[in-house]
């Protein structure tokens, strides 16, 4: 269960603790920061996308909503699209840091756990073209809406998977790579560290994995300073709503609160 409290305390320590470009001195994170972070350019993709967010934002149809993560017992099931892209879309600012991550490590194979509807999948399938993004959710009602999202923007390398990601995340993992993992769903210590140690068991040299709401509820908070403290991971990577970290072993294991 979400814990505002506990996010708010967060936040005032995270605007204590967070630097900038000039706190910054390896070379890796220090281009990182500039061609990611710190990158002021507005790309070609970024405004058809969030025109897509003003339609679902605008949209009033009821829907039933089956939502399998750790929040689903503080909404009602049958909801406005609405209500939905209010709540549950990541914020612009973030879908674009996860645009220019792509553009600038050009994944292959990326893997989204919470496509919702679709939004963050349209940020993350329009840097790269020709990665192949293989998005999942447990609610059927919501991935038909994300889909006709997609095909709004034109996009055709998104595959949409259907399930719980307890069942589909041994399957996927079982027969795919993926050198970037965005997890934004269920969000309970248990099941973040779960699928922590199944995708890091799976996972590639290059391979980056971030995470959504670390923050969100002292679960969270507790699973990400105990994934960014692995041993597996050398950087890692905290601007509040979200942690990135790497398994790159010519990288010194090192830990970065960055202002965002």
């Amino acid at each position: 269960m979400s814990d505002w409290i506990h996010t708010a305390k967060s936040l005032i320590r995270y605007k204590l603790k967070s630097v900038d470009a000039h706190g910054i001195h390896p070379p890796f994170l220090f281009r990182l920061y500039t061609e990611a972070f710190d990158d002021k350019k507005s790309y070609y993709a970024f405004d058809k996308i969030e025109n897509e967010r003003k339609k679902l934002l605008a949209n009033s149809e009821i829907i039933h909503f089956n939502d399998l993560g750790a929040g689903s017992k503080l909404l009602g099931k049958e909801r406005k699209i609405s209500e939905i892209a209010r709540t549950n879309l990541l914020p612009p600012k973030y879908g674009r840091l996860l645009f220019r991550l792509v553009n600038l490590f050009r994944p292959k194979n990326i893997l989204e756990l919470g496509t919702s509807l679709g939004i963050t999948t349209a940020y993350l399938a329009a840097a790269n073209h020709q990665a192949k993004i293989i998005t999942t959710d447990g609610d059927a009602h919501v991935l038909k809406i994300a889909q006709q999202c997609w095909n709004n923007l034109k996009l055709k390398n998104i595959q949409s998977v259907n399930g719980n990601f307890d069942n589909l995340i041994p399957e996927l993992l079982a027969n795919h790579t993926f050198d970037m993992i965005f997890i934004d769903g269920n969000h309970t210590y248990e099941s973040t560290m779960r699928y922590f140690r199944w995708i890091s068991e799976k996972k590639l040299p290059q391979t980056v994995m971030i995470f959504d709401d670390i923050y969100w509820s002292k679960e969270m908070t507790k699973a990400w300073k105990e994934i960014s403290g692995n041993k597996e991971v050398t950087l890692s990577i905290d601007i509040f709503k979200l942690g990135i970290i790497f398994f790159n072993k010519n990288l010194s294991k090192q830990h970065f609160v960055l202002k965002y």
